[in-house]
């Protein structure tokens, strides 16, 4: 990786002054930025950014990052770059996206520093080519972390999907050819295991389909879910006849590719026969832990249902 003597660069800068100039302009920092994003076409990343809470503190914690940089602790402001590189990778941003917030503040900071240098009487008391040359190096390298963090976990996640969907290609050619129910269940347990590294367990009723309530006394196969999250999610996805999740906070919502969470502590599937009756209960978990299902983990989740069902197909 590229290796640059920041604190070389920063002894020719006056940085007291830097920090002073950064310090008094922060607020107005902050507000130019939001104005130049929201003069651009509209990205989920620039609304995030600009209006969301989240988004607004994250914008705060930035500039507050590149203050502490400006008083000498530059790797305070190079870490959080390449933490969020990663964050807004898994979180499935355009580097691009995040970069047009990178580009209004270099150009926020060029505008009030050229308005800052007009209004100075002094030349000791404007800011220098050296000054200049400080704030260009942290914006500089700041982006090359950010960005080698994002490309690099970017790849890596490209890669674990590639093999995710080869899994569940071959898990789904293994299961359209099984008959024996035991087998079938078996073989999405192990399937659940090597595609996402979780736990699967299958929930078969004593009594007939049609009688919901008979679920309470339901077999359990495979390696089992606390009863407490079997006893408050079964029914409902029973009743309800749709998938449903616990979340970290305890409370049952439906489950679906869209959702808008990623942390679970278990979810829970309804299998169809061909005639859309339930005739069993599919749930993953992480053995009372809280794990992290992403968007494409949950497309690729409740596609297998498709194969189970078809595989209870052709044995109804």
């Amino acid at each position: 990786m590229l290796k640059l003597d920041s604190q070389e660069i920063i002894a020719d800068a006056d940085v007291e002054k830097l920090s002073r100039f950064f310090m008094e302009h922060k607020g107005h920092i902050y507000e130019l930025i939001r104005e130049r994003l929201k003069r651009e076409p509209p990205t989920p990343y620039k609304y995030f950014i600009s209006d969301h809470p989240s988004g607004q503190r994250r914008s705060q914690a930035f500039l507050k990052a590149f203050q502490e940089a400006l008083n000498g602790k530059v790797d305070i402001l190079f870490e959080d770059q390449r933490q969020i590189g990663y964050k807004r990778a898994v979180e499935g941003y355009e580097l691009k996206d995040v970069f047009a917030y990178k580009m209004a503040f270099t150009e926020v900071m060029w505008f009030l520093i050229n308005e800052y240098n007009a209004h100075q009487i002094s030349g000791e008391d404007s800011i220098t080519f050296d000054d200049m040359k400080v704030i260009t190096h942290l914006i500089g390298y700041s982006n090359f972390l950010l960005s080698d963090s994002f490309l690099k976990t970017r790849d890596e996640i490209i890669h674990h999907r590639r093999n995710q969907l080869q899994e569940l290609h071959r898990y789904a050619a293994r299961a359209i050819s099984i008959f024996q129910e035991e087998e079938l269940r078996a073989c999405a347990n192990q399937g659940i295991f090597d595609i996402f590294a979780l736990d699967g367990c299958f929930m078969v009723p004593y009594v007939r389909n049609d009688d919901k309530d008979g679920w309470r006394e339901g077999k359990l196969i495979g390696v089992q879910p606390s009863a407490e999250f079997v006893g408050k999610i079964a029914l409902k996805v029973i009743h309800s006849n749709t998938a449903m999740a616990i979340d970290v906070n305890g409370d049952t919502i439906p489950f679906n590719e869209d959702v808008k969470q990623d942390s679970f502590k278990v979810i829970c599937i309804p299998i169809h026969t061909s005639n859309a009756d339930v005739t069993g209960l599919f749930f993953v978990h992480d053995q009372g832990r809280i794990f992290n299902f992403h968007r494409f983990d949950r497309i690729y989740y409740i596609s297998l249902p498709t194969s189970l069902g078809l595989s209870c197909q052709t044995r109804l």
